[in-house]
């Protein structure tokens, strides 16, 4: 059984777009399923109210979480994202364990020290990218320590 990864990102432009599609292509290719919000199951606003749109992403990927077995977040610091702030402690409060990455431009600035401490740890996008480090498994108790990667 593969290990189900949620993928909590922003995904309102494209180059958080482009952050997250090679992120989750590199966990693809280290063998997890990726559960990525924006490509499964969306839900297609015109046909519904946003009250109505709103409830149904809202629930759909809350249920998604729960049906995890880890996170990874992209977190932009300062320019973070408050649903993936909010993913990344609904994962923590179910006890999930939770990479956070930083995209290689963020790393010079300040990050919520909320959404790093959730993580098992916090990497740059360009580390993550190069280690064939396999982050989680199920049934394993995560062996990364809490820290700043320094640039």
């Amino acid at each position: 059984m593969k290990t189900r990864i949620y993928l909590a990102s922003p995904f309102f432009n494209e180059k958080e777009r482009k952050e997250k599609d090679k992120i989750c292509q590199r966990l693809i290719n280290l063998g997890y399923e990726v559960i990525d919000p924006q490509n499964t199951g969306n839900v297609v606003s015109w046909e519904l109210n946003n009250n109505d749109w709103a409830n149904k992403v809202y629930n759909k990927d809350v249920a998604a979480i729960a049906s995890a077995d880890a996170v990874v977040a992209i977190d932009w610091g300062l320019y973070g994202d408050c649903g993936t702030a909010f993913e990344v402690g609904l994962a923590s409060m179910q006890g999930l364990p939770v990479l956070i990455i930083a995209p290689d431009e963020t790393l010079t600035q300040p990050h919520s020290l909320m959404v790093v401490q959730t993580g098992i740890n916090f990497i740059s996008t360009s580390r993550f990218l190069a280690t064939d480090e396999k982050w989680f498994s199920v049934g394993e108790k995560p062996h990364f320590l809490y820290g700043v990667e320094q640039k």
